[in-house]
């Protein structure tokens, strides 16, 4: 399941990890556990000096897909 993920637009913001794992409820270790899970396909990480960023559309992309597998999963689950 590995995504390409598509160049970022020119006004694209950069979001730095601690705020990306604050908004998934998680650690700054498992996002580096998710980047490094090619079945997970996390957003890349983009390096700036010593810190990691994300693309805001990658992540808001990367939530779509969340949400749409989980749809698939539960009306899996109902039909059953």
């Amino acid at each position: 399941m590995d995504t390409k993920w598509p160049a970022p637009t020119s006004g694209d913001v950069l979001v730095p990890d601690p705020v990306v794992a604050k908004e998934f409820s998680t650690t700054l270790m498992t996002l580096y556990r998710w980047s490094h899970n090619p079945n997970i396909n996390f957003p890349p990480p983009v390096k700036s000096g010593f810190r990691n960023h994300r693309y805001r559309s990658h992540i808001e992309m990367y939530k779509e897909r969340l949400w749409r597998d989980a749809i698939k999963t539960q009306s899996r689950v109902k039909r059953q």
